[in-house]
């Protein structure tokens, strides 16, 4: 996928979030676009994406968050 692609994605993805946690306890359900730190060959550490389709680039990835399994309370 590209970023241009994403872009469009990430933005239904963040509506779709925000209804599903509208009106739960709690609300935790999160998303986002995720991608390798380092490609080719996807090693290492994983990123994610959860803001507006417009801020979202592809070469720096400074604005991106580190996937974190749980994610942090």
């Amino acid at each position: 996928m590209t970023v241009d692609a994403a872009k469009n994605k990430s933005d239904g993805l963040l509506a779709y979030v925000r209804e599903q946690n509208r009106g739960r306890k709690g609300g935790k359900l999160r998303g986002g676009i995720v991608a390798p730190e380092n490609p080719p060959g996807n090693a290492g550490n994983w990123k994610i994406y959860a803001g507006k389709g417009k801020d979202l680039t592809g070469k720096n990835l400074s604005n991106w968050e580190w996937l974190q399994f749980p994610p942090p309370q």
